[in-house]
C-alpha cells in the first residue's frame, strides 16, 4: 500500500522538528544544560518519539560505553557504543547523521523488510542514534582518540556495511 501526501509529509517533517529540538538545546561551549533546560528537552522529545524509543536511549546512556573517534584533522567524528555486559555489542554511527546498519532502524525507519512498509507512522531513528544525540546534548563525558586514516576510514565503512541476514 502506498504512503499517502499526509504519511510523506509527516514523515518528513518530524526528522526535521527533532533536529531543532536538539539545536535548541545544544550548547556552543561545553556548557551543560540546566535542569529546567534537560526536562524541556525530554518533555519536547516525548512530544515527538516513541516512549520506549526514548526509554532504550536513556538505557544506553545508562548501561552503554561511548567512544569519539577522530579522523586526523579532527573535522570528522565516528561515535561507537559498545555494551558494557556483551563486549560483542558494539554499534558505530556518525553524529548528527541519521543513519544506523541496527536491524530497528533498517525496519522501523527505512521499512526495508515489508513488514512495516504500509505503516503510515515510522519511526523517526533508533535508540542508538538518539542516544548519541543525547550523549552530545548533556554533554556526557566519554573517551576520545583520533585514529589514522586508514583505521578512520575502516570504521566509516563499518557504519555503513549491511548487517549479514541471520
Amino acid at each position: 500500500m502506498p504512503l499517502t501526501v499526509e504519511c510523506a509529509k509527516r514523515s518528513s517533517i518530524l526528522p526535521l522538528l527533532m533536529d531543532q529540538v536538539f539545536k535548541k538545546f545544544t550548547r556552543e561551549s561545553s556548557g551543560s544544560l540546566t535542569k529546567r533546560e534537560r526536562r524541556l528537552l525530554f518533555v519536547e522529545l516525548n512530544a515527538l518519539l516513541n516512549k520506549s524509543l526514548l526509554e532504550r536511549a536513556l538505557r544506553l546512556l545508562d548501561e552503554w560505553i561511548f567512544v569519539v573517534y577522530y579522523s586526523q584533522n579532527r573535522l570528522n567524528s565516528i561515535v561507537e557504543l559498545s555494551s558494557k555486559r556483551k563486549k560483542l555489542d558494539v554499534v558505530r554511527v556518525i553524529p548528527d547523521i541519521n543513519y544506523c546498519k541496527c536491524g530497528f532502524f533498517q525496519r522501523s525507519v527505512l521499512q526495508l523488510t515489508g513488514e512495516n512498509s504500509d505503516r503510515c507512522d515510522p519511526e523517526i531513528t533508533c535508540e542508538h542514534v538518539l542516544a548519541v544525540r543525547l550523549h552530545h546534548v548533556l554533554n556526557r563525558q566519554c573517551s576520545k582518540q583520533v585514529l589514522s586514516s586508514d583505521d578512520f576510514m575502516a570504521y566509516l565503512c563499518d557504519v555503513f556495511e549491511d548487517q549479514a541476514e541471520t
